[in-house]
């Protein structure tokens, strides 16, 4: 009662009624209010679409403009601090951190304004919290707090030792944390680059021998986490998806027996196994996958669209190109689709599009051009090029998988002038990206589309000079390939059917003979 009385106090001496936050409950229209509700809706994306609202011009006095924005923000921090949280009723391991470091931020600041007895009253409850659900960086600052508060003030030896050997502990568990996080993102912004690499894989072993000698590994979630995604890399680069899932399923269970298992968490590596799955063409336990994933993920999230890419992929690689296809309209119809992706992410649903045009033109996906998401009604090849062209930066994985679909559509459409030129895109890439012995699968379909022009677009040419391609591409499984799934839209041995069927049995000269000729 002490502690509550003091906090009644603290509170009854600051100015509530002039606390600077957004009002976004009142009737009275106000122009923070009405700031936020545009930025919400997505109307402003520039300075002047905010002065042109604001002040009905585009070119305001910069510094009342400037004034605002840092008020703005200034009440927006204020008023999130404010904001309810749903900790007590759905307990959520997010709610919970984020509740107790508003405890905590209360109890430092009543020890600056020398309210001791309840800020050591709130520490008390701080530090049960983060140790329950291991907020490892509360559980430091509320110890070493504690532990020089039974020090110094209210003396006694016993909580002093119980302060002290917590800090110890947690501090260690801190700095072992802070390296788990430094080796896993070394590995992983290189990860695409030079995975392949024999020193690249030995950094992956140091890694993981680093984090298996740390103590106490086994016990600490985060560490665990850390260390089973490092495990992942590592699987991965040898291209061992057998192992992967294996990773995964080791990870779910340890990670589902913590107390409070974090959602989030864990649906990375249903992720991961998912994707394994694709790669092993291991399709229903997939699917089984990803029913128990998206019950992990809130709606319109960012995980959650990854999941949904997820979905998309395991329906076009398993032929339920029709699953695909609404798959692909829920997500590109979701509100959440072009406010909060970012452009990379963006690129490869558009990827994903017009390979499902290819589909549903050629009939592969029968529902009628009427019933079919707008996007895909007004689909323009240009268009999606510039756009992902733009977008991506992945030059060992969208680039081709953009370069393919191109070439299939213009055979598609029959204009091989454009066709010639696509076609020596994709030599050049070939020449420049793909090194020998890697990404093998890639190196084969990209021979086998260059000899479709070599023999003027004969079907049965094109299958006597690609045969001995298609016999050593078939004789590498996706599983073994490097992550193929990520250049293999749709599966290139059934792209290639696809592909064998538009072609027919004339010879149709292409502009580089017709230039010779001439």
């Amino acid at each position: 009662m002490k502690a509550l009385k003091e906090l009644v106090k603290v509170l009854s001496q600051r100015k509530l009624q002039q606390a600077e936050i957004i009002n976004l409950s009142s009737s009275r229209k106000n122009r923070y209010a009405e700031f936020y509700h545009a930025l919400l809706d997505g109307k402003i994306d520039t300075d002047k679409d905010a002065t042109r609202l604001l002040y009905g011009v585009e070119e305001p006095n910069y510094v009342t403009y400037l004034m605002f924005k840092r008020r703005f923000q200034h009440r927006l921090i204020n008023t999130i601090f404010l904001t309810e949280d749903k900790f007590f009723r759905k307990k959520a391991v997010v709610d919970a951190y984020l509740f107790n470091q508003r405890t905590w931020n209360v109890a430092k600041i009543l020890f600056a304004q020398q309210h001791r007895e309840a800020a050591i009253a709130l520490s008390h409850q701080v530090i049960r919290r983060a140790l329950k659900y291991e907020f490892i960086d509360i559980a430091v600052e509320s110890s070493a707090i504690l532990r020089r508060h039974y020090a110094t003030v209210d003396r006694s030896h016993t909580k002093y030792k119980h302060y002290k050997k917590i800090n110890i502990i947690y501090s260690k568990i801190r700095d072992d944390e802070a390296l788990a996080e430094t080796l896993y993102e070394n590995l992983i912004f290189r990860f695409n680059k030079v995975y392949r690499k024999a020193k690249f894989l030995a950094e992956v072993e140091e890694a993981i021998l680093q984090l298996e000698q740390l103590q106490p590994m086994t016990e600490v979630g985060r560490l665990q986490f850390l260390y089973f995604l490092i495990l992942v890399v590592k699987h991965t680069a040898w291209n061992d998806f057998r192992s992967v899932l294996e990773v995964c399923d080791t990870a779910i269970s340890f990670l589902s027996k913590k107390n409070n298992p974090q959602k989030n968490t864990l649906s990375i590596f249903w992720n991961h196994k998912i994707q394994g799955c694709i790669q092993l063409r291991r399709f229903e336990e997939g699917a089984a996958s990803l029913d128990v994933a998206q019950s992990l993920l809130a709606e319109g999230s960012l995980n959650w669209f990854v999941h949904l890419e997820l979905r998309l992929k395991l329906a076009i690689h398993s032929q339920r190109y029709d699953v695909a296809l609404l798959t692909y309209h829920h997500g590109i119809s979701h509100p959440a689709f072009v406010g909060s992706l970012a452009n990379r992410l963006r690129a490869t649903w558009q990827l994903y599009e017009a390979y499902l045009f290819f589909l549903v033109t050629i009939k592969a996906i029968k529902t009628p051009k009427s019933e079919l998401p707008p996007s895909l009604q007004k689909f323009k090849m240009n268009k999606f090029v510039k756009a992902v062209w733009q977008a991506t930066t992945d030059k060992l994985g969208g680039n081709i998988a953009v370069l393919i679909i191109q070439v299939v559509l213009l055979i598609l459409q029959k204009d091989y002038d454009k066709l010639i030129d696509t076609m020596d895109a994709i030599s050049k890439y070939n020449v420049r990206y793909l090194k020998q012995n890697e990404q093998l699968r890639v190196k084969f379909f990209i021979k086998m589309l260059l000899q479709i022009p070599a023999v003027d677009f004969h079907r049965a040419a094109v299958i006597r000079k690609t045969a001995t391609f298609l016999k050593k591409m078939q004789g590498i499984p996706i599983d073994l390939s490097e992550n193929s799934t990520d250049n293999e839209i749709v599966p290139y041995e059934e792209l290639w059917a696809f592909i064998l069927e538009m072609l027919e049995n004339k010879h149709r000269s292409s502009p580089q003979k017709k230039s010779k000729t001439t």
